[in-house]
């Protein structure tokens, strides 16, 4: 309790509870305390009060001028900065109940239904779906980019044309997948298991493919550049096509 209160009082709490009423009081007496202590100046002083009065005026319509579009454009950066993160959080709680019904379903119709509905509402990237099991669905055309796909086993399913850029996938098992076309940049698939998998026309540039397992992977015309493949095993890879140079393949165990 006491650790909360801390967090309640801390500045960045305090400023993020400032409401429009506050900050215009603060600006309404930042104005009037310093034009006061001037007044008082002046008529103890015996100066001339129209001089006075002329020049507060001016320097007050300034000042407020200045205040005014300060507050505006704070006021306007703060409210998108909130509208941002109201998304944010509405993102993630449904991501959440998604991922929750997703784990919690039974038939494959109701699996598919539920990632259609996530790839609808773009709650799949940066979904965590490790270990999860996978059989018959489709994941075609879905955003997966930045999920966490690690240990996950993904029999005869479909990644045709599915965005999966630096998608977490090690130590993941894809029995008989079609990942044709799929934009596959900077994943990492360490000691992942491949078997019977097409990946024709995939991206794979900048990923980690270190120790897979890709015995007999169709790569044609994949993309290999800039990927780390040390101790992979890609005896019997069709690779015709495929984008690489000797630095890609060194440390392979091929044909």
């Amino acid at each position: 309790m006491y650790q909360n209160r801390l967090d309640d009082a801390s500045p960045s709490t305090f400023l993020e509870n400032i409401g429009t009423r506050t900050v215009l009081i603060f600006l309404l007496f930042a104005g009037l305390i310093p034009s006061g202590m001037s007044l008082l100046i002046n008529i103890f002083t015996m100066s001339n009060q129209s001089i006075w009065l002329e020049g507060w005026l001016q320097n007050f319509s300034t000042e407020m001028f200045g205040g005014l579009l300060t507050f505006i454009l704070f006021d306007l950066i703060i409210g998108q900065r909130e509208k941002r993160r109201e998304q944010q959080t509405r993102i993630r709680q449904q991501q959440a109940s998604d991922l929750s019904r997703l784990k919690a379903s039974r038939s494959n119709d109701e699996r598919q239904a539920i990632l259609d509905e996530m790839s609808a509402s773009d709650t799949l990237q940066y979904a965590d779906l490790s270990g999860m099991v996978f059989n018959n669905l489709r994941f075609d055309n879905m955003n997966l980019a930045h999920a966490n796909l690690s240990r996950i086993q993904a029999k005869q399913c479909s990644f045709i044309n599915t965005n999966l850029s630096d998608a977490n996938l090690e130590q993941s098992i894809f029995i008989q997948v079609n990942m044709t076309r799929s934009d596959c940049q900077g994943v990492n698939l360490e000691r992942a298991t491949l078997t019977n998998a097409n990946l024709t026309g995939c991206d794979l540039m900048y990923s980690n493919l270190w120790g897979i397992n890709a015995q007999g992977v169709i790569l044609r015309n994949a993309r290999l550049r800039h990927s780390r493949m040390w101790g992979a095993d890609i005896r019997g890879c069709d690779l015709t096509g495929a984008d690489y140079d000797d630095e890609t393949l060194s440390g392979v165990i091929r044909d």
